[in-house]
């Protein structure tokens, strides 16, 4: 297992993600991200924000393969989105 570090600069959050690779899975795996209040809120307000985006994105999708990965992203940012509101 390797670690790979990522840094995310948007307008007024700086981001640190730490990656785990497992070579055996093939796969990268976040470990935990830490944000402040004024982070939670801004990433949520980023989230809420392009959700409209995506779901018009997937009305207007003709592929059937593309509209399903949109979807799939659709669940993870409505679930993530519903936590980050915890």
């Amino acid at each position: 297992m390797c670690l790979l570090t990522a840094d995310y600069h948007l307008p007024s959050i700086n981001l640190q993600a730490n990656w785990y690779y497992t070579k055996e899975k093939g796969e990268a795996t976040m470990g935990k991200l830490n944000l402040t209040a004024p982070e939670e809120d801004e990433l949520l307000l980023i989230l809420e924000r392009y959700l409209p985006d995506l779901e018009s994105e997937i009305a207007n999708t003709d592929s059937k393969e593309f509209r399903k990965e949109l979807k799939n992203r659709e669940v993870f940012m409505k679930d993530f989105i519903a936590r980050l509101k915890r």
